[in-house]
């Protein structure tokens, strides 16, 4: 009897002991959750590194990238010409109008994300345009492709959406074209960056 009675002892301060690690790291869990410093030691902390943090926005921007160049490729090559060719601008803007609803958050993503690691490259901004190196001059091209898209994006919102029609379609298709260029030389430089080029 002593015998099993300090076996079975033991196994309740072995239980023990395993409810109060779960028990801890339930707490650390609810300090990942709320943020509640109180919650949880430093030693439990998990802290995002720059490497994990840099993958995470890099991540972000090649998704991006890949809708809104890869819509633009799809619009320019398949749904462009089957308007053209029937004379049809609903065609185009019944596909912008789907397009734009994961487009539009892309290239939003795509630009903040840009930013980040534009600044990651060359932290201090007054360099962005200096010329300087390799880094920096692919830095102030990706910027000065984005000033283009913006331009050639607001004058088809405003000056060729609103008269979109049979006759304006040609100069719809200028634009599609010119945006789709842009887009993939976006992702030409930004692959230049990282890789170094040929």
């Amino acid at each position: 009897m002593p015998e099993r009675a300090r076996r079975v002892d033991g196994a309740q301060e072995q239980c023990g002991a395993d409810v109060a690690k779960i028990c801890n790291f339930a707490r650390g869990l609810r300090f990942i959750k709320a943020g509640d410093p109180r919650d949880v030691s430093v030693e439990q902390k998990i802290p995002v590194t720059e490497e994990q943090m840099f993958y995470m926005i890099l991540s972000l921007h090649l998704i991006g990238a890949a809708i809104w160049t890869g819509g633009h490729i799809i619009l320019a090559l398949t749904v462009l010409p089957r308007a053209l060719a029937a004379r049809d601008p609903g065609i185009l803007t019944r596909f912008e109008q789907g397009f734009e609803r994961v487009g539009m958050p892309a290239l939003f993503v795509q630009v903040a994300s840009g930013l980040w690691l534009a600044h990651d490259l060359e932290p201090d901004y007054g360099l962005w345009f200096s010329f300087s190196d390799v880094l920096v001059t692919g830095v102030a091209v990706k910027l000065m492709l984005l000033a283009v898209t913006v331009m050639f994006a607001i004058n088809a919102r405003f000056r060729v959406i609103p008269s979109l029609s049979a006759e304006t379609l040609p100069l719809m298709a200028w634009h599609i074209r010119a945006v789709t260029v842009l887009s993939v030389l976006f992702v030409m430089t930004g692959a230049f960056l990282r890789t170094g080029g040929f």
